[in-house]
């Protein structure tokens, strides 16, 4: 992963990449990232700074159904409140 990392060029062999940590979480698939539930597109001028939430609900809410489908198969013996304080 380093390799991708410090690269300009090096793809990543994963179309979505998930992070979670504690009560945080973030999703991306290509340009678009999903963080605390604002949408940003990284290939913007300014990444980060411009919330595409309203502008593109359905994209949003697929990451968001993503995230949640990849909860469920990281805390498969969590329960369903336990893996909903995680959405």
């Amino acid at each position: 992963i380093e390799d991708i990392i410090r690269s300009d060029s090096a793809k990543s062999k994963y179309d979505i990449l998930h992070m979670m940590f504690q009560r945080d979480w973030m999703v991306r698939e290509g340009d678009w990232k999903l963080y605390r539930k604002k949408l940003y597109n990284l290939a913007d001028n300014e990444p980060e700074r411009k919330d595409y939430s309203l502008e593109k609900p359905a994209l949003n809410a697929r990451l968001q159904r993503l995230h949640h489908e990849w909860v469920e198969q990281v805390m498969p013996d969590k329960t369903p409140g336990e893996r909903a304080a995680a959405n």
